[in-house]
């Protein structure tokens, strides 16, 4: 990704964050790639990853809040699911996790993190606020990042990142079934390594 664009999704991760999520006073997390690249990441991202608290009157609001920005499933034929796809809060309470596109970016909805746990446990455990652009965000924390990594089934891109250059922690990404813990005497951080 070439940094014209890396600047663009920045952007527009900006505009959901502040015109949309923080606007209208969703309970959220920043967790994710965004998280990780506030921390001093070299890893790019395009989407912006939340953990949101699952009440009735968050879902609420989430919903009254996305719907404006016309959400679809991301990376999915609409046409060939099923029965249609209804962003509306029967939806967000019967099903947990949601990759969207909207008219402002991707995101992705997280009812639970691997092995960190809901919206609750991110606060309670692994605590942070990041800074992206002008906005402070509640965000998990560098060592509640690397958990969620250690025990999540879905992982990160192969190929030659730091994920935390201002660390001297060791990090598992994974490659299919196999997994790797890849410290960098070289940079005091971890790198993802393609096994």
């Amino acid at each position: 990704m070439d940094a014209v664009s890396v600047e663009l999704a920045m952007v527009e991760i900006e505009k959901l964050l502040e015109s949309s999520l923080l606007e209208n006073n969703v309970e959220f997390v920043v967790v994710g790639g965004v998280a990780a690249t506030a921390f001093g990441s070299a890893y790019v991202t395009k989407d912006l990853d939340i953990c949101y608290k699952r009440s009735k009157e968050n879902i609420r609001k989430l919903v009254q809040t996305l719907s404006t920005l016309n959400p679809r499933l991301r990376g999915s034929d609409e046409s060939a699911l099923p029965v249609p796809f209804y962003f509306d809060e029967r939806t967000l309470q019967n099903f947990a996790n949601f990759t969207l596109i909207t008219s402002l970016g991707s995101i992705d909805l997280l009812a639970e993190l691997s092995g960190v746990g809901t919206y609750e446990d991110v606060l309670h455990k692994y605590p942070d606020n990041i800074r992206i652009g002008s906005l402070n965000c509640k965000a998990i924390s560098q060592d509640g990042l690397m958990s969620s990594v250690q025990k999540s089934t879905s992982c990160l891109p192969l190929g030659q990142h730091d994920l935390f250059p201002r660390r001297s922690s060791v990090i598992m990404f994974c490659a299919g079934d196999a997994a790797s813990i890849v410290p960098s005497p070289v940079y005091g951080c971890c790198r993802l390594a393609a096994m």
